[in-house]
């Protein structure tokens, strides 16, 4: 019998497959590639896309959309831890958590993963989130979850230090993957939109709040520009408090020479990556940093932080700075643009590095655990249920 898993996650109902969103389908995906002896089936109680869509879900991937939306549910499961997801789902032999941003009411093995913590440990990078909700959660993982993953080793460390406890070996670190269509080609001609005279640019992506640091980017962009020919391109969009940052790039002496698209489609992200001179990603706090990766597989030299989780992720392939050392992020982009050799080489480890991480490899890893917690309440079960024999 195949192992049947619901795959919980509202990442997955959004309109935009970016960060948590780009996670969940990736690796669904993958982990439906891996044969008739696991079937993955979605499951939220988020849904912000049409009902056409929601039907297509349903069709290809046997989609489960809980009744009362994320508020509702949310509630009910961090006070009464009720009504159980298995009123919906009685076929699951295992749930996963996919992004907890609050408890899951289930008694069928429980798989949690945890991407990062920063609300909880980085509050002034989150004023706009609901921390006590993530606690709850990660408590609520840390007390009833038979298999606990964390991104990154940064990400593992994090949990167990806010935790004050050892998890044992229901602690797995499980590294993201990187699509196959950011080791391929894109035409030349997805840019045109944004640079119609095809002058070289420095690529920024992300939303526009605080933690990203877009704001000291642009300061090392106006530090270089008046020796350099580069643009800069950030696409995104509005993040937590992202007012003060956008007012920032606004306000730029060189603003003309700074481009917003927008979010962009994959195919766009894809071909600006192909294009530019470096990728800059100097966020204050990741809990992977999947951009990295994916800039990497796509030739791009990466200028990245040199805390966190990044230089896990970077390895010796990446151009390290102190994200809060302007005049360091404006050297690193100084000197890829203008030395071919530094930019190659670059561009030669990232590819390298990239190739590293692939998500088949998660979902194999991902599915080893799946089989781990199963087999685990299983042997609980037998314990709790064997007779006790009577001695005369």
């Amino acid at each position: 019998m195949p192992l049947e898993v619901a795959f919980y996650s509202d990442s997955l109902t959004t309109e935009r497959q970016y960060g948590l969103s780009r996670y969940a389908w990736e690796l669904l995906h993958a982990l439906r590639k891996l044969g008739p002896e696991l079937r993955v089936r979605p499951v939220s109680a988020h849904v912000c896309v049409n009902a056409q869509q929601v039907s297509q879900m349903r069709d290809s991937l046997g989609y489960v959309p809980l009744p009362w939306g994320r508020k509702v549910t949310a509630a009910l499961w961090s006070t009464m831890r009720a009504p159980a997801l298995e009123t919906w789902t009685p076929w699951a032999d295992v749930v996963h958590s996919v992004e907890p941003g609050y408890p899951i009411a289930t008694r069928r093995p429980l798989v949690v993963t945890i991407h990062d913590i920063g609300p909880l440990t980085h509050p002034h990078h989150f004023r706009n989130a609901r921390p006590w909700l993530l606690k709850k959660a990660l408590l609520s993982a840390a007390d009833r979850a038979d298999g606990i993953i964390c991104v990154s080793q940064t990400t593992a460390d994090a949990v167990q230090g806010f935790l004050r406890r050892d998890l044992g070996d229901r602690l797995h670190v499980v590294a993201e993957g990187v699509s196959e269509e950011f080791f391929e080609a894109e035409p030349r001609e997805q840019c045109s939109a944004v640079l119609p005279g095809g002058q070289p640019f420095f690529l920024w992506s992300g939303s526009f709040s605080p933690r990203k640091n877009v704001a000291r980017v642009v300061e090392a962009f106006e530090q270089i520009a008046p020796r350099l020919p580069h643009d800069l391109v950030l696409c995104g969009g509005a993040g937590w408090d992202s007012a003060e940052t956008l007012a920032r790039i606004h306000a730029s002496r060189f603003a003309d020479r700074i481009h917003l698209p927008g979010r962009v489609s994959e195919a766009q992200l894809r071909a600006y990556y192909r294009q530019a001179a470096a990728y800059i990603f100097v966020s204050l706090m990741e809990g992977f940093g999947l951009p990295v990766l994916e800039a990497m597989a796509s030739g791009c030299p990466v200028i990245t932080s040199n805390l966190s989780s990044l230089p896990e992720v970077a390895g010796n392939a990446a151009y390290l700075v102190d994200p809060l050392n302007t005049e360091q992020i404006a050297q690193a982009m100084s000197e890829i643009a203008s030395d071919a050799t530094v930019s190659s080489c670059l561009s030669v480890k990232g590819r390298a590095r990239a190739s590293q991480f692939r998500w088949s490899s998660c979902a194999v890893a991902v599915t080893r655990i799946y089989r781990e917690a199963h087999a685990a309440r299983a042997r609980v079960r037998r314990r709790i249920i064997r007779p006790k024999v009577s001695r005369a």
